[in-house]
């Protein structure tokens, strides 16, 4: 090579050696490394233990004020790396407490059972049930069911039945039966035990005067009495379809009771006149 190029070699080569030089020194004399954290972030519980994290990371001062986030590395062999996560909220929650589940309502067949249910923080003391809401509170009732019903055995009666008659004292019956509340039969001296009173089988009924409507239904008229039924009732007239000589006899017979007459008299002239 010519004595120029060798010139111009040694100058670049002598240009790069004192950038090189001047960066060590400006990184070694001029610039420093220091760790730097953020700000904990929110706990990821409020309560038996949480964990919160933040950043970490390295920066270089220029000595002017200026910083730049450089390689954790250079950080590294200064000082021991700050710890990005550290737990939080460690108290015990609040948690649901129940108490002994009640007696069954009832001492035969389907009931309800109770229970206290409340909200206790870890030192046992009793808070307000919103610390609590994180888990399900537990029911306070359950259904129960107690099989003991043999005192609920007692007598049943059906409905009455017809009465034998419309008027002047019929008799009317119904069914007495021993029974639980399931209407299961059982045998009477059961109910007996229980019950020494034993409900009618029978009764009178209907004892008012034939010429009196009905108190209840009969065999004779099912229907039995209503008030509502007398205006859809005939009137009977005795002369409606009479003879000449009946007409006659009736008209008498309303002119000897227009005369006061005794009952005794009437029936004697009326004999006559049928006669």
């Amino acid at each position: 090579l010519s004595m120029r190029w060798k010139t111009l070699l040694y100058f670049l080569w002598s240009l790069l050696v004192l950038v090189l030089v001047s960066k060590f020194l400006e990184r070694s004399f001029f610039y420093t490394y220091s760790w730097k954290t953020g700000d904990w972030g929110v706990c990821s519980a409020t309560c038996g233990g949480g964990t919160q994290i933040r950043s970490v990371y390295c920066v270089s001062y220029d000595g002017h004020g200026s910083q730049d986030v450089v390689d954790d590395a250079e950080c590294a062999s200064l000082t021991e790396r700050p710890r990005s996560a550290q737990p939080c909220n460690m108290q015990q929650c609040a948690t649901w407490t129940t108490g002994p589940w009640s007696e069954c309502s009832v001492s035969c067949g389907e009931g309800i059972q109770s229970r206290t249910v409340t909200c206790r923080t870890g030192l046992g003391s009793q808070t307000p049930d919103i610390a609590c809401l994180t888990q399900p509170k537990p029911p306070h009732t359950k259904p129960c069911f107690e099989d003991n019903c043999i005192h609920e055995i007692s007598w049943h009666t059906g409905d009455w039945g017809l009465c034998s008659k419309s008027c002047d004292s019929g008799i009317r019956t119904r069914q007495v039966t021993c029974a639980d509340r399931d209407f299961q039969s059982y045998n009477q001296e059961m109910c007996k035990a229980i019950q020494p009173w034993i409900p009618e089988t029978f009764e009178s009924c209907n004892i008012q005067p034939c010429h009196q409507p009905q108190q209840v239904p009969s065999m004779q008229d099912t229907t039995g009495y209503d008030i509502n039924r007398l205006p859809l009732l005939t009137r009977y007239i005795p002369d409606r379809d009479a003879t000449g000589l009946e007409r006659l006899y009736f008209a008498f017979l309303v002119r000897l009771r227009s005369l006061n007459l005794n009952s005794t008299m009437l029936i004697v002239s009326a004999m006559l006149l049928r006669k």
